[in-house]
């Protein structure tokens, strides 16, 4: 296996808007730990150059100008687009004005500096023989949100669906991460981590940062491959219901309406201070230390390929004339496969397709590829509602033409078909 890799600073220079932040700009910074992440792969005739970035989502355009930047460079399927889904970046996606707006002269530099870091991986020399070495782990501390209403409350229809956006730990505790390093030596050249966690752990809302992810990314950096520069690409996994458990079971104000609720429901959702943070960060670091340490080599070393898109048309009805798609792309690096969709597949939808389509198979669902439209919910979760069914339409400004169930059962079975392409 051949490797070639980069790192690229996207942090803003400009004022910008955050992805899913505050309505008000957030001053540009240069210095902010935003980053682009690439890894360009070659085994036997294949290649796959997969691109991690610090943002919310990537979005259909900046799809399309990287594959019109690098045509004759890269094939459609052998461009894996995908972003770490951290709220506190610049959104780089217009089609969803309402989570955040587009900075046209920051989205031009994101392009620009992705296309030119691309281009000199594809047509520079310069190859490394890497050992594939691999890991897989469970990523503790996070919970999942959706939690049934409580009887009372939907009988006297304060709620009208049954799933709520509140703790259950129960539900989701863990979920499996998955660890790929790559190794000239004794020298660590590149990491590939999938990881389902919501990046929502930052004390401040209106802050650029990578979250989490750039925790992880800083520790691995220092920490296991004593080289700063290394490149660190990040995955976001099924994470459409799963967040950091930073619980609280205070209500959020002292009104009486906020009292009563906390009193009828329980716990609730609250932030992190600064110590928690620390504590909740260092022990993610550790549990990636701990499996990148006992990773083994791969014997299989091959890599495969695989997209395809349906038209965003026949699930929603969404503003524009702009064609739009639901895309699914594959990528076997080795033993481990990852199935990436362009929207926030719950944690349990992938467990699902996993183990009772899969047969518990060496696969990793990734989220938040491309043009992520939505959220992409288990047909239980479907039964019973909730943000991630049917609330997250008007933010991700989409009208529903076929039902959530028909959209899940669609999807996953394009998901089966193209892994049987593999």
């Amino acid at each position: 296996m051949k490797l070639k890799s980069s790192v690229v600073s996207i942090a803003p220079e400009v004022d910008t808007f955050l992805g899913c932040g505050p309505t008000e700009s957030v001053t540009g910074d240069s210095a902010a730990d935003l980053e682009a992440n690439l890894l360009l792969i070659k085994s036997g005739g294949s290649q796959v150059l997969i691109i991690s970035l610090d943002a919310l989502y990537p979005g259909a355009r900046l799809r399309s100008d990287l594959i019109e930047g690098l045509k004759g460079l890269v094939s459609d399927e052998g461009l894996f687009l995908s972003s770490s889904h951290t709220h506190n970046a610049p959104m780089l996606d217009e089609s969803k004005p309402l989570l955040g707006s587009v900075v046209e002269s920051h989205y031009l530099m994101v392009a620009r500096k992705i296309i030119a870091a691309s281009k000199t991986l594809l047509t520079d020399g310069g190859w490394a023989s890497v050992e594939l070495k691999q890991a897989s782990y469970q990523l503790n501390g996070v919970a999942s949100r959706r939690r049934q209403a409580p009887r009372l409350l939907r009988a006297l229809s304060i709620f009208s669906e049954e799933a709520m956006m509140l703790p259950n730990p129960k539900e989701v505790s863990s979920t499996e991460a998955e660890v790929l390093l790559f190794s000239e030596g004794d020298k660590t050249l590149a990491t590939l981590l999938v990881g389902a966690c919501h990046p929502v752990s930052t004390l401040e809302r209106s802050t650029l940062s990578a979250d989490y992810v750039g925790r992880i990314r800083e520790f691995c950096r220092e920490e296991i491959a004593h080289n700063n520069a290394m490149t660190f690409v990040f995955l976001q996994g099924a994470s459409g219901e799963v967040r950091p458990n930073a619980i609280s079971r205070r209500p959020s104000t002292l009104k009486p309406r906020d009292i009563l609720f906390s009193a009828l429901i329980g716990k609730t959702f609250g932030k992190f201070d600064s110590n928690s943070l620390e504590e909740w960060s260092i022990k993610r670091c550790r549990e990636f230390q701990d499996a990148a340490t006992h990773a083994v080599p791969s014997a299989d070393t091959s890599i495969s390929v695989a997209r395809a898109v349906l038209p965003l048309e026949e699930f929603f009805e969404h503003p524009g004339p702009q064609k739009r798609f639901v895309s699914v792309h594959a990528v076997r690096l080795g033993t481990l496969t990852f199935l990436g969709i362009s929207a926030e597949p719950t944690w349990e939808f992938a467990q699902a397709l996993v183990w009772e389509k899969m047969k518990g198979a060496q696969l990793s669902i990734v989220g938040c590829i491309d043009d992520t439209w939505g959220y992409l919910a288990s047909r239980n979760q479907c039964r019973l509602g909730g943000y991630e069914v049917s609330g997250y339409l008007k933010p991700f400004s989409l009208a529903e033409h076929k039902t959530s169930s028909e959209t899940s059962e669609r999807i996953e079975a394009a998901c089966l078909a193209l892994l049987a392409e593999l």
